[in-house]
């Protein structure tokens, strides 16, 4: 079966694109898409009525991967040829674009996203208990809606990702499998692989310094500093990373920040890419971000579940349809710092 990746503007389906990609990950809000076609204008004297701003959804076979809205049409004209190029992000971007402004009392993770997201026009989703309510939060001078609510979501040790449909859903790692395996080879479903180490955003030791609440009043008042720390021991030189805590903190919430960026930093530091034919697995599901995927490439050393941290979907008139996945280990996502952190030989530091 073959799966076109068409768009749907204003209710109208186009389709018979030229080229087309579409793109997720776990490390950008907003997922987006690019596609270039010859202009129909040229072929039978009907224009195309794609605007910016307009609401579309972007479909592969019947599935939607994509609602939101198109933000560029660029026409190329030569004298052999008329082309445009449409570009959009799902509706989730107005969250990463726009800023917010408020405080808020006695109010869960879910509770303060609807009621900063709701002004957009965005649905909620909590596929996890958000946790307990926040005292009060308040957003920072010249913050994102994106930015305040993921540093809210940090402190409850979840994550922020889209929906296919454009809503925001509050998640942790890997909570699905992939129905199908990743393999190399004359036998496997994986058409070309590629990996590597970058060392550039680890360090030998990570300390996270804030404050606790004061104690006393008037002159007598005074501010107790707090310090977490947490070493990489694979980072053999000195190179020492300091972090400012957020808000009001505890020793305990110290420390975690101060492991959990030791941790994620260190899974993070290796990352492959796979590439299969087609979109979908055996059972029909469309391959997406999130999923815990079964992976066997021995040249890359490689074997066991990685996470698929990023996704593009690719189609073109060279190469047909293909999907490029971006693998991660599961643990550079973890919802929460582990009681201890053990290394590994090879892959840095794992959950123990």
């Amino acid at each position: 079966m073959y799966d076109a990746i068409k768009i749907q503007v204003d209710g109208t389906d186009y389709s018979g694109w030229k080229s087309v990609t579409v793109q997720r990950s776990m490390e950008a809000l907003t997922g987006r898409f690019t596609m270039t076609t010859v202009d129909r204008w040229a072929l039978n004297a009907e224009a195309w009525t794609i605007y910016p701003g307009r609401f579309c959804r972007v479909l592969i076979g019947r599935d939607t991967i994509l609602e939101g809205y198109v933000d560029s049409v660029n026409p190329s004209i030569t004298k052999d040829s008329h082309e445009i190029t449409v570009s959009g992000r799902d509706k989730t971007a107005d969250l990463v674009d726009c800023g917010t402004a408020g405080r808020w009392t006695n109010l869960t993770l879910l509770r303060l996203a609807q009621s900063m997201v709701d002004p957009f026009g965005i649905n909620v989703v909590s596929e996890v208990d958000p946790g307990p309510a926040f005292e009060t939060f308040s957003a920072e001078i010249g913050e994102t809606v994106f930015e305040a609510l993921s540093r809210a979501a940090r402190k409850r040790h979840v994550l922020l990702l889209t929906g296919r449909v454009g809503n925001l859903v509050i998640t942790n790692t890997g909570n699905t499998s992939a129905g199908d395996r990743l393999v190399l080879g004359s036998r496997g479903n994986i058409l070309s692989a590629s990996g590597g180490y970058d060392y550039t955003d680890r360090f030998s030791r990570y300390t996270v310094k804030g404050q606790s609440r004061t104690v006393g009043s008037g002159w007598g008042a005074t501010t107790i500093s707090i310090k977490g720390e947490a070493d990489d021991d694979e980072v053999i030189r000195y190179r020492p990373k300091y972090i400012k805590g957020q808000g009001i903190v505890t020793v305990k919430d110290a420390q975690n920040q101060a492991r959990w960026e030791a941790l994620i930093r260190a899974a993070k530091s290796f990352k492959a890419t796979v590439e299969v034919s087609g979109f979908r697995q055996s059972t029909g599901d469309l391959w997406e971000v999130n999923l815990l995927a079964d992976v066997d490439v021995p040249e890359l050393l490689l074997a066991g579940p990685m996470l698929i941290s990023a996704i593009e979907y690719r189609q073109n008139d060279q190469d047909g349809s293909i999907t490029s996945m971006e693998l991660t280990r599961p643990d550079a996502y973890v919802d929460e710092p582990p009681r201890t952190i053990k290394k590994v030989r090879n892959l840095g530091w794992m959950v123990r």
